[in-house]
Parts: structure tokens; sequence; C-alpha cells
């Protein structure tokens, strides 16, 4: 009786203990809603390269979005959704003007589809061909320029081809962009004559047709540093940063670009507009000029933004400016063109290749150029430039 009385017990407490430690099944059946009615009320507004549908959402209890299912040239399906609490959604991607057809589905809970609806929308340009019909090709110095327009503000890409050893379009450089006007230059060809072409890309793939053109660059060489010095005019500000002697007005030309390889003037310069000068000891046709930023704090602090250059072969020594002749008003683009101290990759990316200001050829030569800061990014009272180089030709000795 006692061994039967002991087995019972154990047997309620196994029970109970087993029991105790059930586990939940987190892979069970989900809630399945109700089939929702299909999306029967929208209307379409079309737009480039797209459209955007507005509709009544169907009446569930269980609904959870709308959903719009196509197809692109590429083949590559798309989806888009729209939240509960959202009434409309935007398809695109399209590569041509012209009627496609789009099916949206209301979606419930458990992912439960409607009927579908068959939506026919007919798409503007798309903006990759809108740009490709503004896109300009012209010669310059050591090579080509292309500008462009992209008024949408599309996320493209605008790249310049040439051809090869078997006579096909080949790729030589791709340039990126979402702002609205630009232009941009691609160098490194001697003065012969070669064809060139361009063409627009989008994010999906879509490429218009090519701009093919004849040019000739223009001859240019890179302008020797070898021989540029300090010119000491009054007022120049050339002096560096007094608790940074290593940051020198030589700075500018030693071909480095690094956190401490630049010129850097004391917090508050004495004279503003601030200029400074510099003799190249020869007389140059000038074509172009880059200009590198202090890369530790680009479109920001000290860094140049606005500035003037003239040029001169024989200087007032009062450092009065009647003796100099202006060769061109410029100023640092920011890319993205946010005011704001965030940066995009493209902003960086162009700050670290340097940025490029063309001369009029119709400048005469001169050996003796001279700044004129008017503003840097931060409005503050000091100057910082990396680097600086010149490309024309070496007209004396």
């Amino acid at each position: 009786m006692r061994k039967i009385v002991l087995f019972t017990i154990w047997s309620i407490c196994f029970t109970l203990l087993g029991s105790g430690c059930s586990e939940t099944d987190i892979n069970g059946p989900k809630t399945i809603g109700q089939k929702p009615d299909p999306v029967t009320e929208y209307t379409v507004t079309n737009l480039n390269g797209g459209a955007m549908i507005t509709f009544k959402m169907p009446a569930s209890d269980d609904l959870l979005y709308v959903k719009a299912e196509y197809t692109l040239a590429s083949g590559l399906k798309r989806e888009t959704k729209s939240s509960l609490y959202k009434n409309y959604l935007t398809v695109n991607g399209f590569e041509k003007a012209g009627e496609f057809n789009i099916t949206l589905y209301a979606v419930a809970k458990g992912e439960v589809v409607s009927d579908p609806t068959t939506v026919m929308i007919n798409t503007l340009t798309p903006p990759y061909e809108l740009t490709r019909n503004t896109i300009g090709l012209i010669e310059t110095f050591g090579g080509v320029n292309i500008s462009f327009k992209n008024e949408t503000k599309a996320d493209l890409s605008i790249q310049l081809l040439e051809k090869n050893e078997k006579n096909e379009w080949t790729e030589k450089y791709t340039y990126y962009t979402n702002i609205s006007e630009s232009n941009f230059s691609v160098r490194g060809y001697e003065p012969v004559t070669k064809e060139f072409g361009v063409c627009v890309k989008d994010r999906w793939g879509n490429i218009s047709d090519t701009l093919k053109k004849s040019c000739t660059p223009l001859y240019e060489e890179l302008i020797p540093k070898t021989d540029w010095k300090k010119f000491d005019l009054p007022e120049d500000q050339n002096k560096p940063h007094p608790t940074y002697p290593q940051w020198s007005f030589e700075k500018m030309w030693d071909g480095k670009i690094g956190s401490d390889d630049m010129f850097h003037t004391a917090p508050m310069i004495e004279v503003w507009p601030a200029p400074f000068t510099i003799d190249l000891g020869h007389q140059v046709s000038f074509s172009r000029m880059k200009l590198f930023q202090r890369q530790s704090s680009v479109y920001a602090a000290n860094n140049v933004r606005l500035f003037e250059i003239y040029g001169s072969n024989d200087p007032s020594l009062d450092g009065s400016w009647s003796s100099w002749t202006k060769m061109g008003s410029f100023e640092v683009i920011k890319p993205s063109g946010s005011e704001s101290t965030s940066i995009t990759n493209e902003d960086k990316e162009v700050a670290k290749n340097g940025h490029d200001f063309e001369f009029s050829p119709l400048l005469p030569p001169f050996r003796y150029v001279r700044f004129k800061i008017l503003e840097s990014w931060g409005r503050s009272q000091s100057i910082a430039i990396a680097e600086m180089t010149f490309w024309g030709k070496v007209e004396t000795n």
C-alpha cells in the first residue's frame, strides 16, 4: 500500500512539472483576415517616368495596406505599398512616356489579397530622357566639357563614352548627380580630334540614346610650381597662423592635401576681403585652375567659398589694384546645394578631387596672380587652402 501511495504522489508531481514547463508554439498559425474588397475608386496623376495613384481604402476591419505591382522594361518586377494611413502610392522607373498597366491589391491580415484592379497610367517623359535632351558637349582645355539640366532633380548618372580598339563604345567617366543644372569636364586628352559620346542613365537601368560628337581638346600643360614664390604687397594676408607656423603660405603648392598640408592664416586676419599674391616665375597663358579645400572641414569653417583672381606683369608695389586685370570671379560649389553643415557622398568626392575653374581664352599671359578672398564657408575671419594648381601654357622662361 505504501508503494502505491508513493507512486501516485510521484506521478502527480511529474504531471504538474510537465504542465508548468509547457512552451507556446510561436510558429503557430497567425490571424487570417477576411478577403478585402478590391480597390475601385481611384485617380491617377501622371508624372515624369511614373504616376501617383490616389485611392479610397476599401471598407474592411482586417485591411493592412494597398499595394501596386508592375514590371519595368528591364524585366524587373516592382512592388510598391501604401500603409493603412496613406491613401496614395507612387509607381516609377518606366523607360518612356506612354500607357502602362498597374495592378492594385488590397491586403488584409495574413496577407490575404483582394481581387486585382488594373489601373492604366500614362507616364510623362522620364527624367533621364529630359536630361538627355539638354546635354551639351564641347571641347575644353585638355578634354571635353559636358553640361546638362535635370529639372526634376532625379538621381541620374551621365556617362562620357569613347571608342576602344574594337571601335566599340566604352565608358570613360561617369558623373552622378541629382541637382537641377551643372557641368563637368573630363581631361587628360591630347589636342587630337576624337569622337566622344554622352548618354544618361537612371537608377532603374534605363539608358538614353548616345549623343555623338567629334571634338579637338585644346592644348594645355601643367604649370610647374618649382619657381613659385610669395610676392609681398601691402595688406596681403600671407602670414601663417601664429600657433601653427607649419601651415605656411608655400603649403599651397607643395603637392599635398593632408590635414597639416595647407596654408592657414591667423584667426583674425587684418584686411577683409583678404588678398594675397604669387609670383609664378614665368608668364603664363591660363586655361584653368584647381583648388583643394582644407580636407578636415570641407564646405565649412575657413575654407574659401567666394574669390576673385587678378593677373599682372608689372604690379604696383603700393598694393593698389590699378595695375591688375581681373581674370574672373569664382565660387566653390557644394554639389548637393545644401546650406546646412551636412554633406553628401558627392560633396565629399568633389572636395577630395578638387574644384575646377576655367579662364577665358581671351586673357593675355600673366606672371603674377593675386587672389582676393571674399568669403569663407563659415564666414570666419581666416583663410585655409590646401593646394592650388594651374594649367595652360608657359610663355616665357
